[in-house]
């Protein structure tokens, strides 16, 4: 089973809430992608190896993980700081 895998984002902070592009591999058949529990506000699989986020909006700054789900595919963790 391949395993589903953020492996970059063009920055590795940012502000809270925001739109933010997630490279990685499997993405094809992602049906949720949150931050620390949260899901993101909206999303959309560009192709398999990109995904565009509307991040959610949280409560403070902070290191948050950054999982992806999809059917049979285990996620591999990734996170992302979000700053003031």
């Amino acid at each position: 089973m391949p395993r589903l895998g953020i492996s970059s984002t063009p920055i590795a902070s940012g502000s809270i809430s925001g739109a933010l592009v997630l490279g990685g591999i499997s993405f094809a058949d992602v049906s949720d992608v949150s931050f620390g529990g949260i899901p993101c506000q909206s999303f959309f699989v560009d192709n398999d190896t990109q995904i565009t986020v509307v991040t959610p909006s949280v409560r403070r700054a902070g290191l948050y993980p950054i999982t992806t789900n999809a059917p049979n595919h285990p996620s591999v963790p990734f996170s992302f700081e979000f700053t003031d």
